[in-house]
């Protein structure tokens, strides 16, 4: 069995590993950092309704046509709408509502008149400004449209994303279930931290550090410990190590040294 750069042995993962990962459904508070499984639209608008981008008044722009200081255009104000309730009823030719920033436009209204460009006297509303149709409203869908692609699959989940989702009230995610890869070092030499190192042994670097890098990609991790130079342990450990993860990585043993067993212990299992 002959070394393989990096190079190689990227490609021959890509060829011949087909991974078959399992679909699970998380709650959305635990989705940061997974995989998303499959396409996700979006089951509402956002925003749900036009709103008011600014504190105003809620008009009709074709009843501010040609206001100007010198020439004001004189309004009714019927009600109000604060941000969180919805209007009490539509709103008709020559009428006004008091909405805050945030709030939903009533039926009808087209547009929102800023408080500094208006002059109100009890029930009457002074409009020294112009409107236009559309003016500082946030229109219905103009952030995400109801059945739109909000994500696609393979998309890993960052709290950008956990956010987005949020916005749509998604509260579960279809992600992969994460791979289990076990780790497995080798050497009569190696001894697990925490314990007394003795003359010319060394302390396990390999599997924390693999564990680490693991866990770092999504991961799950299993360590199947340390194993010394024997044929038979290395094959043992590895075959119980494939039976519930994904991946085997073996860290030592490739060397072509009389204890370098890793190459015939793999070309044994086929």
């Amino acid at each position: 069995m002959k070394l393989l750069s990096l190079e190689e042995a990227r490609q021959r993962i890509h060829t011949y590993w087909k991974p078959s990962l399992k679909v699970e459904r998380v709650p959305l508070s635990s989705a940061v950092g997974r995989v998303l499984a499959e396409d996700l639209t979006a089951p509402i608008d956002v925003p749900p309704f036009d709103r008011s981008k600014v504190d105003g008044y809620a008009v009709k722009a074709e009843d501010t046509f040609g206001a100007n200081e010198g020439e004001p255009r004189t309004l009714r104000v019927m009600f109000q709408v604060a941000v969180g309730s919805m209007p009490i009823r539509l709103l008709n030719v020559g009428e006004a509502a008091y909405v805050t920033t945030g709030a939903a436009l009533p039926e009808g209204a087209n547009a929102v008149i800023m408080v500094e460009y208006t002059h109100r006297r009890g029930d009457l509303l002074q409009v020294y400004k112009a409107v236009a149709p559309g003016e500082n409203v946030l229109r219905r869908g103009s952030d995400i449209a109801k059945g739109s692609i909000l994500l696609t699959a393979l998309t890993r989940l960052t709290p950008k994303e956990i956010g987005l989702m949020a916005a749509v009230g998604i509260n579960e995610v279809p992600v992969f279930k994460r791979p289990i890869v076990a780790i497995l070092s080798t050497g009569p030499e190696l001894v697990e931290t925490g314990l007394p190192l003795p003359l010319g042994k060394v302390y396990d670097v390999n599997s924390y550090t693999l564990m680490a890098y693991v866990e770092a990609i999504g991961c799950q991790y299993k360590l199947l410990g340390l194993v010394p130079d024997s044929f038979e342990e290395l094959s043992f450990k590895i075959r119980e190590g494939l039976k519930d993860a994904d991946v085997v990585v073996v860290s030592g043993g490739t060397s072509k040294g009389e204890t370098d067993l890793l190459p015939s212990v793999l070309s044994s299992m086929g």
